[in-house]
């Protein structure tokens, strides 16, 4: 189980709020993550927050990559090319952001 509360209520707040948001990163659920982050009432540590920012970036460009490859038959590959040079601008080496490249490239 939990270990029992041992700080005072902010500390466990806190602590909460951080275990939540650290739970949210390792799903790669950006959304969850960045609504903990919004509605969090204690102040939270920077790298936590840099952590949350980073991994709305990363979601923001896989989902653009995703969105551009399933308009591709309607709205043409100029869309996906812009898409893919976004992406690339980026310089990421995070798996998720590659794989989603890697798929976009294939329908260039």
């Amino acid at each position: 189980g939990l270990p029992a509360a041992t700080g005072t209520p902010d500390q466990d707040l806190l602590e909460s709020t951080r275990l939540q948001i650290e739970a949210a990163i390792a799903r790669k659920d950006a959304k969850a993550a960045l609504k903990l982050m919004n509605d969090s009432t204690v102040p939270l540590d920077e790298d936590l927050i840099k952590q949350v920012k980073r991994l709305v970036r990363h979601a923001t460009i896989v989902k653009a990559l995703e969105e551009a490859v399933r308009v591709a038959p309607t709205k043409g590959v100029e869309v996906v090319r812009r898409a893919v040079h976004a992406a690339e601008n980026v310089k990421s080496r995070n798996p998720t952001i590659i794989q989603a490249l890697q798929k976009a490239r294939s329908v260039i």
